[in-house]
């Protein structure tokens, strides 16, 4: 005799998605693990190889010497970092030789006291009666850019 199929319940499909996504879920960190425990055993015995390798090469050396191996020792050296600075007001272009006439010239002294008397450049001294100078004439403006080359032909 046949037994008919019992109707599938939603309450029993949504158990049987759990049960699966678990079982999945499982078997990847499973993969996962396997993979890195086989990887980590491989880095090891890669990196006792290497080291193996190296001491026996030591020793082939030290034996060939008559004398142990020099060891490199890396050292931290002391070192002294200097910075130069330079601050450029002011570029002459080349047709100004030297800055033009009159202004006056201050001076900050470097224990911050207040600054200096202002010096003036001249032999008038600067004083009430003196006619301020006017400044240099600006430098000429650049030439025009020359004319582009001509097209290029068809040749023909």
């Amino acid at each position: 005799m046949v037994r008919p199929r019992r109707a599938v319940t939603p309450r029993f499909r949504d158990g049987f998605q759990v049960v699966t996504a678990g079982v999945t879920g499982v078997a990847a960190f499973g993969a996962l693990a396997a993979t890195g425990v086989v990887s980590g055993e491989m880095a090891k015995d890669y990196q006792e190889a290497k080291a193996d390798k190296a001491e026996s090469a030591a020793r082939a050396a030290e034996a060939a010497a008559g004398e142990p191996v020099a060891v490199v020792i890396e050292k931290r050296r002391p070192h002294r970092t200097v910075v130069k600075t330079t601050v450029v007001e002011r570029v002459s272009s080349a047709a100004v030789t030297s800055p033009g006439s009159g202004g006056t010239v201050t001076s900050r002294p470097s224990n911050g006291s207040a600054p200096s008397k202002p010096a003036t450049k001249g032999g008038n001294g600067g004083g009430a009666g003196s006619k301020p100078s006017t400044p240099s004439k600006p430098p000429a403006s650049k030439p025009p850019p020359p004319p582009p080359p001509p097209a290029p032909s068809s040749g023909s």
